[in-house]
């Protein structure tokens, strides 16, 4: 072979695209690009230089991994264009779109698996630029890549005592990613030059797997008799602005943790002597805790305070080694910091917020909670309340039960299962069909 698959060869004749006959709204976009990929049509059906031969036991994972790493260079185009939340709503309508094609229901899975496809190719470009590589071997991203979707065929198949030979191929399917993404980048490029992005002409979307407080309340709204009829429809335009402000808030909290990290970096432990400074970092993790229930979201922020709480106070009890005493003083506190779980509950911590749950709402949201999150609010209005107010959410409760069972045996629809949500709350309501 004469080149490097990392060089640029001379460039084929680019598919004739014609302008007038492309989508020029992103929704519509979205579609395409998804049709096409399902469908293995152009630019999609170029993922491998017709001079690099691959074997043919290969030739199927192959083309698949170079095709997703296509995509990903389309995500990149569309988020670098119009921004991460239309680039959100873009991939959405891909996967559902692919999903539709293959006669499937796969669409989330088809999303994590891009998804992770990303997280693979930013992980390859902070490897290629290493010193280590660029004054080595200077190897290319895709090379990068490569080795590491290998390493997990490898790892998957040894999971699934399955046979498959890919160990050692890492340069062949870096050429395969290395072309594919050249030449459907140009074709994207040309494709998005006339679409613009609009939310109002999106119909459709996948709702996130860990949604902040606004989006939240959007899904609790949508098609649910137990709100107002004009509040059960959701747009992609609302999906999209609560996109937007959950991602503030979380982007705050993020800079909050980041800042907090910084103050402990040179901490580790066996060194951390100084048991005031364990107990007020404590409390600014308890703080930061705290204010990620108040917003919800990325479950990888929680799990970061959460393991930063547990060292602290790994800490502290070794400081407290040669003080029986205090030791115990610190694993009684600790006992009754568990009495208030209730209070690390998302639920609980947006229901006192009604810019994320209305107060006229609040009810209608605590029934389309599962019956953990109903038990904690229970738990806490009770906490707060010197007169027990249980019995007046009970009758509210069923007052809307009531109703929205009639409306939907009125209009012949299937009737929701309430019963274990107003079995937490301690009531109880029959369905009678007549």
């Amino acid at each position: 072979m004469s080149w490097k698959f990392w060089e640029k060869k001379k460039e084929d004749h680019l598919p004739s695209t014609s302008d007038d006959r492309l989508p020029t709204d992103l929704y519509r976009h979205a579609i395409f690009i998804g049709a096409l990929f399902a469908r293995s049509a152009p630019p999609f059906d170029m993922w491998r230089d017709p001079t690099v031969d691959v074997p043919v036991a290969l030739n199927p994972t192959f083309q698949r991994l170079a095709q997703s790493f296509q995509v990903r260079a389309w995500m990149v185009l569309v988020g670098d264009k119009y921004g991460a939340q239309a680039l959100k709503h873009a991939l959405d309508v891909f996967c559902l779109q692919v999903a539709r094609e293959r006669g499937t229901s796969d669409a989330r899975q088809i999303f994590n698996n891009l998804v992770e496809i990303g997280s693979v190719a930013s992980l390859a470009r902070k490897s290629a630029m290493t010193d280590e590589n660029q004054k080595g071997a200077n190897m290319p991203w895709t090379y990068f890549a490569a080795k590491e979707m290998l390493v997990r065929l490898v790892e998957q198949l040894q999971h699934n005592k399955t046979d498959g030979e890919f160990k050692g191929n890492e340069v062949l399917l870096g050429q395969c990613i290395a072309y594919a993404t050249d030449k459907a980048s140009v074709v994207f490029d040309v494709m998005l030059r006339n679409v613009h992005y609009a939310p109002e002409t999106f119909v459709e979307w996948l709702w996130s797997t860990h949604p902040g407080g606004y989006e939240r309340h959007l899904q609790r709204r949508c098609n649910n008799p137990l709100f107002p009829a004009e509040r059960r429809k959701i747009t992609a335009a609302d999906v999209y602005h609560a996109w937007i402000k959950d991602d503030a808030a979380m982007d705050v909290l993020r800079a909050r943790v980041k800042d907090l990290l910084a103050e402990w970096q040179d901490v580790s432990s066996g060194n951390c002597t100084d048991l005031d400074w364990c107990d007020d970092m404590r409390k600014k993790v308890d703080e930061l805790i705290g204010a990620y229930h108040k917003v919800g979201g990325d479950p990888v922020v929680l799990e970061t305070l959460q393991s930063a709480r547990r060292h602290v106070i790994e800490w502290w009890k070794e400081g407290l080694a040669d003080n029986s005493e205090g030791l115990q003083t610190l694993e009684l506190a600790e006992q009754q910091w568990k009495q208030f779980e209730y209070l690390d509950n998302v639920f609980v911590q947006q229901a006192v917020n009604p810019e994320y749950i209305p107060l006229d709402e609040l009810v209608e949201a605590l029934l389309s909670e599962p019956a953990g999150n109903i038990r904690a609010y229970c738990d806490y209005i009770v906490s707060i309340n010197k007169d027990n107010p249980l019995p007046v959410l009970r009758n509210i409760a069923l007052d809307l039960v009531r109703s929205a069972t009639a409306e939907c045996m009125g209009r012949g629809e299937e009737i929701p299962d309430w019963k274990d949500k107003l079995d937490t709350l301690g009531a109880s309501f029959t369905t009678t069909k007549g």
